[in-house]
């Protein structure tokens, strides 16, 4: 393991364990990615549950990322984001 400042081993504070499935939904001006991150962060014995979406336009209009937002539920496996 590498040294921290002075000569202190580093050491891992928490985990993460995510899952990222990426999907293509359709975009009337665009072409846009969705990622999903869904997940959990650990220390000890605590967790943190963790879900992140996020929206990439790969290409075209900004307006593009709307789409698959507005109006749709993201859904991931059974669980429906707000």
């Amino acid at each position: 393991m590498e040294t921290a400042e002075g000569d202190a081993p580093l050491a891992a504070v928490f985990e993460s364990v995510i899952d990222r499935p990426v999907r293509d939904p359709e975009a009337s001006f665009g072409r846009v990615e969705l990622a999903v991150d869904v997940g959990e962060l650990a220390t000890g014995e605590r967790r943190a549950a963790l879900i992140e979406a996020e929206l990439k336009l790969k290409a075209g209009a900004p307006e593009a990322v709307y789409d698959p937002a507005r109006g749709h539920a993201l859904a991931v496996g059974a669980q429906a984001l707000p």
